[in-house]
């Protein structure tokens, strides 16, 4: 090919090669050890540029083309549709031998990135392509991603074996896995994947037997009846849900301090997580299940007619972070319970046996221990975006309509973005800018919504919800506010208050840090318009002085104002209570003292286990 500009890669001119070895290592430190040790077989290839992003690659001495060029975007373009059209005939796990630059493999994971019903599953046998693919391109989406698996080395069912036995991928149905090859193969290679593939087939056999043998077990004892009275309860977490998990652990908790025995099941969510849980379902046949921010039905093992009990807590918004229209997934069985009143206008017209407000509880149980490193005149633990990320590339017309919705939603709380839009009259081309934006937003969280409106409310709320705790804050730091959260804080602070962010705060440290500041402040979040939320009975079940913006279930009779808490019906009036406050230390005393006993009295976790298990009685049939 006389045409074509042959030449070696420079690992030490890559943009991106030790950005993503080092991405590796913290994902797949094995086998960036591996890649890392195959570099100086990197010098046997050489490479040419088709075009920008588009390289295909030659190992001249041993006669081996691995993507021809004459036909390069053509091949790569139908074997990305193949990819796609085994997704769409419900098959979940892309299996793509000879990964090697990638191609398929970053395409394929922009197609599904979300969903976490698919997954892909790369192998090469030569590590060597997987250097050059991190020295030619950016790969840390590919790298980071929670569908994204890899087999790498001469020894594919070594590989293969760790791969399988970390991320559960046996449990993938095999009649629901599709292979496709991206390069060039030789003679040797081919019968190497062919092997591989026979590895496959064994390995999901014997898998396949023992999840029968369970699922028979598990039907068998299912149609007993179950136990309400100290039984066996069942949860799922995910251990990157940094304010959720702590939170089901507690109410779990609550359970076990009632005479329960719990079976918490923690991993991360990824591909595969539902088949995992299910096989834990399957291997606990709990009395009563327990999910949170989805319905019961979503576990394929959890049908109509299984005649046992499950509580769906909704932690969060129905509208920004559930995947389906829950109201048509719940069934007789499940007791719906969500802590914020606004929550039950998404979830009218549903066959559950109960759907009723029930106030949250604490994400932890211990009460505080002061500690000097944690002192602050007043603390604020929680996240922040940066709006001026999303005020990035627009007009002055655009940047107006935003501002005016932000301030729209902070003003009315229990409106949506789309309110915002009608009331506003925002113009199509700001409509339209909010929609781009939306789409890579929910991308890069991974939010699985898929309706538009939704993406265009969940961005509106994020930024507006970020004002709204930004404007508290700036009015606040002046009087000695410290923060913990994100580094995004560091934007707002600057340098006259850099001292004033301490850093991200593990929630086993929570409790310690309220009871050591004088007063800690709770800026409630806009998509739980009117509750109080765990952060208050937080900062309550560890003796915190708790100060924050006023909500609806403050005149509920959950906790009382001015004995508990304090609080303040416009947001722009919490300078001046806290100021006073600060000058108030017995006032600050009388409070903090009343509000742990308010919540040792009636909102610890095992109340709201006693209140969920009384209705279960009174309801289940």
């Amino acid at each position: 090919m006389p045409d074509q500009e042959w030449y070696s890669l420079d690992i030490s001119k890559s943009l991106h090669f030790q950005k993503n070895l080092q991405l590796f290592r913290e994902s797949q430190p094995e086998l960036a050890l591996a890649v890392e040790s195959s570099i100086e077989g990197l010098c046997e290839y050489q490479f040419s540029k088709l075009e920008e992003g588009q390289y295909i690659c030659r190992n001249e001495a041993r006669n081996e083309i691995f993507y021809e060029p004459v036909n390069f975007r053509s091949n790569l373009q139908s074997k990305l549709d193949r990819i796609l059209n085994y997704y769409q005939r419900e098959l979940e796990l892309a299996i793509i031998a000879g990964t090697g630059l990638g191609y398929l493999a970053s395409h394929t994971e922009d197609a599904i990135r979300g969903n976490l019903a698919r997954g892909i599953l790369l192998l090469e046998n030569r590590p060597e392509l997987i250097a050059a693919q991190f020295t030619l391109f950016d790969c840390q989406t590919l790298i980071e991603s929670e569908q994204v698996f890899w087999a790498i080395g001469d020894c594919m069912t070594s590989a293969l074996e760790n791969c399988f036995n970390k991320h559960r991928l046996d449990l993938i149905p095999f009649d629901r896995i599709g292979p496709i090859q991206e390069r060039w193969f030789s003679d040797q290679e081919r019968l190497a994947m062919q092997q591989t593939g026979a590895w496959i087939a064994g390995n999901w056999k014997k898998t396949n037997e023992r999840i029968k043998q369970l699922e028979i077990k598990y039907n068998t004892c299912i149609k007993k009846p179950c136990t309400l009275d100290g039984g066996c309860i069942w949860g799922f977490a995910t251990p990157q849900a940094y304010a959720h998990t702590p939170l089901i652990r507690t109410f779990m908790q609550g359970f076990e301090d009632l005479g329960w025995t719990k079976k918490l099941l923690e991993m991360k969510d990824s591909f595969a997580t539902r088949y995992c849980v299910v096989e834990n379902l399957f291997e606990t046949c709990p009395d009563l299940f327990f999910i949170c921010n989805t319905a019961s039905s979503t576990f394929s093992c959890l049908s109509e007619d299984i005649n046992r009990p499950r509580i769906t807590w909704i932690l969060d918004h129905p509208r920004y972070f559930s995947s389906v229209q829950m109201q048509d997934y719940l069934f007789s069985k499940d007791f719906v319970f969500y802590i914020d009143r606004m929550f039950g206008a998404e979830l009218e017209n549903n066959n559950a046996a109960v759907c009723q407000f029930m106030p949250a509880t604490a994400s932890f149980t211990k009460k505080g221990v002061p500690h000097n490193k944690y002192a602050a005149p007043i603390l604020f633990v929680g996240s922040y975006q940066d709006t001026i990320q999303v005020m990035n590339n627009t007009t002055s017309k655009n940047r107006e309509e935003i501002n005016a919705m932000m301030e729209y939603l902070i003003q009315n709380p229990t409106k949506t973005g789309r309110d915002a839009i009608t009331s506003l009259c925002i113009t199509d081309e700001t409509q339209k800018l909010l929609l781009r934006k939306a789409l890579l937003y929910t991308d890069s969280i991974k939010n699985r919504l898929k309706d538009d409106e939704r993406r265009i409310d969940y961005l509106l709320y994020s930024i507006s919800n970020s004002k709204k705790r930004e404007r508290v804050v700036r009015q606040l730091l002046d009087l000695g506010l410290v923060l913990y959260g994100p580094k995004s804080w560091i934007n707002l602070t600057g340098e006259k208050y850099a001292s004033q962010y301490r850093g991200w705060l593990d929630s086993d440290d929570l409790a310690d840090a309220y009871a050591s500041a004088d007063l800690v402040l709770n800026i409630h979040s806009l998509q739980c318009p009117t509750c109080l939320n765990p952060r208050d009975f937080d900062v309550l079940a560890a003796g915190g002085c708790l100060v924050c913006d006023w909500v609806d279930d403050l005149d509920q009779g959950i906790i009382t104002q001015g004995e508990d808490c304090f609080t303040t019906r416009r947001i722009d009036d919490l300078p001046a209570l806290v100021k006073k406050l600060l000058n108030d230390p017995e006032k600050r005393e009388e409070v903090r003292r009343r509000g742990h006993q308010t919540y040792l009295d009636r909102h610890t976790p095992k109340h709201r286990a006693q209140e969920v298990v009384d209705i279960i009685k009174a309801k289940f049939k």
